[in-house]
This record gives C-alpha cells, structure tokens and sequence, in this order.
C-alpha cells in the first residue's frame, strides 16, 4: 500500500506574501522582490509532484504586492500647494535699471567671453600669480629685509604687470564712477558665476605693488588708485547675488585692508596719505556684509533647477518628484539661515509643512507664510 504523500507549504510562497505586505510602506524595495519570488514559488510548486503547496498564498502576495505599489504611488504622488508669494527675483537687492551697464563692464574685467579681443582686462599669468603668492607669503611671515630684497628681485616683473593692467584700471574707475555696480546674473538652470578668482589675484597684486611704491619713496599717488580699487569692492559686495562672488568681493576687501595698512605702517608715508586712507577705510556696512541677496539667490537659482527638471514629462510618469514638496523642505532650510544671517532665533510657526494634508503625519508646527515674508521683504 503506497504511502500518502506529505506536503509542506513552500517557503517562498510565505516570503513572498510577507514581502507583499510590506510593499505598502516600502515600494518597490518589497513589491519588485515579492512578484520575483512569487512566481518562482508557483514554478516550484507546479514541479514539486504535489510535495509542496502554497500556490494561491504566492498569487496572493504577488497581487497584494501590485495593489500595495499602486497605492504607494498613488499616495505618493499628492503633492503640497505651491508656496503662496514665494520669493522671486524681486526680492534681492538690486542696483536700478540706469546702471545695467556696470555689470557689462564688470564682465569685460573678469570674463574673456565678454571681450571683444577675447582676453579679459586684467592680465594674469600663471607665473605671474604664482610670483604673487610667493611674494605675499613672504609679506606675512618674513622680515623687513626679506621683504624689501623679494620686492627688489621682483621689480621689474612688477613693474611690467602693472603696466600691462593699465586697462584693467581704466575699467575700475569707471566703475568707480557709478554710484552703484549692478549684478544681474541669472539665476536659472544655465546659471554661469563669473570667474572672481583672478579679480582676487588682481587685488592681492595691489599688495605687492603698494611694498614695492613704497620702496620707491612715491605711495600717494598709488594710494588713489588703491580707494578707487577698494571703493569698487564695497560697491559690488552690495548687489552680489550669489555666494562665490559675494565672499570673493568681502575677500578682496579685507585684502585692501592689509594694503592699507602697509601704507599706514610705513614711517615715511605723509599724514596727507594717512588721513586720505583714514577718511576711506571705515567699517564696513550692513548692506556690505550681509549674505541675504547671495542665500536667496542660491535659493531661486535651485528652484529655477527643480522647475525645469519637473518639466520633464518622461521622468514625471516615472517617478514624482513632489516639487513643491521639496521646494517647501528647500525654503525652510533657507529661511533659517536668513535667520541667522541676521542674528534672529527661527521659531517653529514660521516653517512650510512638506506634507500634504491628506497625509497621516504632520510637523509639530503651522503654516507661518505671512510671518515669514513679511519680515524679509522688509529688508532692504
């Protein structure tokens, strides 16, 4: 007489309804594994001669898991309101309309794209901004003599750099002439930060031009050209809209300092000179301090980001990307380093809510859209 047949529910099978189950809170990283395992578990059952069951508990963890993932999508896919008034572009701080030509000129200095000879106003070699480095290293930790002797080694190649900036300088007082310089970079998803660094070698040559004036027993007149060059500094500190140039510009400026004070510190400078620096050289200003245009320009230059890869329908139907959502995330980090660019305490109320209302779970804070934008679109 044939022994009966023992049957065991396929392991696989249950993995397969647990992963099921789970697919609802972990998406794909469950439903994907569930439908795989499932229909080995059913391939297996079919092959197992009777020894092994559990068919219709794979079938079930296979459509559990599709319903799961569609309900997860679904879900997913509520997104938050837009952010009502919104900062745009209105809201830095800008230099009117009438000096739009300062920031053309600006260009011509730092950015050879923006020259009709293809080669930026100042002219800066490599050997010639390792020549800077070298001699400023020496003019921080070095001697009066070792000084003197780097400058006189030096003088002719100095000498020869200054000349060749001659139009670099004409631009800078020009510049010098508007009473303010314009920054009006785009802030979109091709957003091109003009390349500050060679404007900071520009200024750190003041440097060593001031040592080597001073050698020569003849500063005053470099002294005018040094508060033109600083005068322009402050000025583009102001309307800076992103970081990278705002704190090359608050760089450049306490380099002006150090030159300063090499003037000062000089035994044989004239009083004249002194005062003439004295009366320039004053704190700097709120206005020049502040990082609020730089923070909230890189805040619209991200969302300029955000909307233009939304409108890529393709990814959209494949994977949501909760724009407002994320900008709401996005504009919570910023309004809190607004706050303590300002020295403010941030306090809960004044925070976007990332979910959606529909949603079980909430930030243990309200919506404080009004508080918020009415204390920075006062700011100047």
């Amino acid at each position: 007489m044939d022994e009966p047949v023992q049957t065991k529910i396929s392991k696989l099978a249950i993995l397969s309804l647990v992963l099921g189950i789970l697919s609802l809170f972990l998406f794909v990283l469950a439903g994907i594994p569930a439908i795989v395992i499932g229909i080995m578990s059913i391939l297996k059952i079919r092959r197992s001669n009777g020894t092994l069951k559990g068919k219709y508990i794979a079938l079930a963890g296979m459509n559990i898991s599709i319903l799961f993932m569609c309900a997860f999508y679904l879900f997913w896919n509520i997104d938050t309101p837009p952010i009502p008034n919104d900062y745009t572009i209105a809201d830095l701080r800008s230099a009117p309309a009438q000096y739009a030509e300062s920031f053309e000129l600006l260009k011509t200095l730092v950015d050879e794209q923006h020259d009709s000879s293809g080669v930026p106003a100042i002219e800066l070699t490599n050997s010639d901004t390792k020549m800077i480095a070298e001699i400023k290293k020496i003019m921080e930790k070095g001697t009066t003599s070792e000084i003197a002797k780097a400058i006189s080694y030096y003088a002719e190649e100095i000498k020869q750099i200054w000349a060749d900036n001659e139009r670099a300088r004409d631009i800078i007082h020009h510049l010098n002439e508007f009473p303010e310089i314009a920054d009006l970079t785009e802030l979109n998803a091709n957003l091109e930060i003009l390349p500050v660094v060679k404007f900071i070698d520009f200024v750190r040559f003041y440097q060593v031009y001031t040592h080597l004036k001073i050698e020569q027993r003849d500063i005053q007149t470099f002294t005018a050209e040094l508060i033109e060059l600083d005068s322009v500094c402050r000025k583009l500190s102001v309307n800076a809209r992103m970081l990278v140039p705002k704190l090359a510009y608050l760089i450049c400026i306490n380099e002006n300092v150090l030159t300063a004070d090499a003037i000062v510190n000089d035994k044989q400078t004239p009083m004249s000179t002194i005062e003439l620096i004295t009366v320039h050289f004053t704190p700097l200003t709120d206005e020049q301090t502040s990082l609020r245009n730089s923070i909230l320009s890189e805040y619209l230059s991200i969302k300029s980001v955000l909307s233009e890869i939304s409108e890529q329908i393709a990814t959209e139907k494949i994977l949501p990307l909760k724009k407002n959502s994320t900008l709401r995330l996005l504009r919570n980090s910023y309004d809190s380093w607004l706050d303590a660019e300002r020295g403010r305490q941030n306090v809960a109320e004044t925070k976007f809510s990332v979910w959606p209302d529909i949603y079980p779970f909430k930030e243990p804070y309200t919506n404080g859209t009004d508080i918020v934008l009415s204390s920075y679109q006062s700011s100047p």
